[in-house]
């Protein structure tokens, strides 16, 4: 950022004027795209790649639809 401070997380939502990032632990921010500095997309998913096979079907399915209720 351009004040020196450093985010990660997920983009929830994006438009030209702003971008909404679900941090780790849960918080939800805000910023103006004009306050960003720079920006990079992680290398690797935060998730384990067997975090799927330890679930069923089901559960597989449903995991997106749950994680979009967290806000």
């Amino acid at each position: 950022m351009k004040d020196g401070r450093k985010l990660f997380g997920m983009i929830q939502e994006e438009t030209a004027e702003t971008v909404k990032i679900y941090l780790p632990t849960g918080e939800q921010v805000i910023i103006k795209t004009a306050d960003i500095l720079k920006r990079d997309d992680a290398r690797n998913s935060g998730m384990a790649s067997s975090f799927a096979y330890t679930l069923n079907e089901r559960d597989v399915a449903e995991l997106p639809a749950w994680i979009m209720t967290l806000e």
